[in-house]
């Protein structure tokens, strides 16, 4: 077996590791030879303190580290166990909801609200953000945005000003609008753009709250043979580019070459120096950490309240009877404020 000497580099999955810490990972794996994949992994991530902003471990990206590890003769990994994936049923309708067809002006549906979906129940149904008209509490559409930017596209890339390594690094901070509907029985002039405007106003928080870091800039894909992208236009979106055809899996003989449009949608004015000046790691988490706090910002209840209206009073008249005394001893601070700063 190769020491971990031998390795041509060792920056994989987009994190740099030093020859040490791959060494404890070599070792980690002779330790534990009757671990699973996924178990070696899971040891991997809690020595490395391999983890996303919220905490998890990155589970993924350990097993591709493994498997290079593997391909480059530094470790020898268990078989894979051959499990069978549990099916999932895809949510569908057997029929059509019984809904009547909605024509309106949109002023008339508004406020328009996006519903992030929390529940199971809402999930295994729509597994979507729902757009619904606050007004008469009627189901829009629904949109889906992920973390699975294109690794690589060109176009995006030169637009943004990316080099590989920037792009191996922020990639993260790209986000993929990969579904957006509206019904087939909703029939509202200019209302899809309203929504993606909406939604680019909203994503953020709503990432902040639920993965722990804010993203910068979304990407989607229209396919012009089928759809003319007037929304996304509609709503400022930037059309940077074509696609190469291939698809994410490479040309296959079933599925032939479709170029599509590449449009993006940046989230803040200073998306672009984001995602060029090259962060470190540490202020990207420092940046992550203050969206957490600022998405949990904790309220003061009535009750709360109802005590220090009580305590205050209490406050005043010790801190008065205290002061008599300081005074002739030429205390400079009073006891007020010594008090409110403890209790603080």
């Amino acid at each position: 077996m190769k020491t971990v000497d031998t390795l041509p580099k060792t920056t994989f999955s987009g994190r740099r590791f030093t020859r040490k810490q791959l060494a404890q990972v070599q070792e980690t794996v002779q330790l534990f030879p009757h671990l699973s994949r996924k178990e070696l992994a899971l040891t991997v991530c809690d020595h490395l303190e391999w983890t996303t902003p919220t905490g998890h471990n990155k589970v993924n990206s350990c097993l591709t580290l493994l498997s290079e590890l593997e391909a480059h003769g530094v470790v020898t990994l268990p078989a894979t166990r051959n499990k069978r994936a549990p099916r999932h049923p895809i949510p569908a309708f057997k029929e059509p909801p019984a809904t009547a067809p909605l024509t309106d002006i949109l002023a008339a549906l508004a406020p328009i609200t996006l519903h992030r979906v929390t529940s199971k129940e809402e999930r295994a149904c729509w597994k979507a953000s729902l757009v619904v008209s606050a007004v008469r509490q009627h189901p829009l559409g629904c949109l889906l945005f992920s973390a699975s930017a294109a690794w690589a596209l060109a176009p995006r890339d030169h637009w943004i000003g990316w080099d590989t390594t920037h792009r191996r690094k922020l990639l993260p901070l790209v986000l993929r609008h990969d579904r957006f509907l509206i019904f087939p029985w909703i029939a509202v002039p200019n209302l899809a753009s309203h929504v993606l405007a909406l939604a680019t106003k909203q994503i953020g928080d709503d990432w902040v709250e639920v993965y722990g870091y804010r993203p910068v800039l979304i990407e989607t894909f229209v396919d012009p043979s089928r759809f003319a992208g007037t929304c996304y236009r509609a709503a400022n979106w930037h059309f940077v580019g074509h696609t190469e055809g291939r698809g994410r899996w490479g040309l296959t003989q079933d599925r032939p070459p479709t170029k599509k449009e590449i449009l993006l949608y940046p989230l803040q004015a200073d998306w672009q120096a984001c995602l060029t000046e090259g962060h470190q790691a540490v202020e990207v988490k420092t940046r992550y950490r203050h969206d957490v706090r600022a998405s949990h910002t904790r309220s003061v209840g009535e009750a709360f309240v109802a005590l220090w209206k009580q305590v205050v009073p209490i406050f005043h008249e010790v801190a008065a009877q205290y002061d008599e005394q300081w005074r002739v001893r030429k205390r400079v601070i009073d006891s007020l404020i010594l008090m409110l700063l403890i209790f603080r």
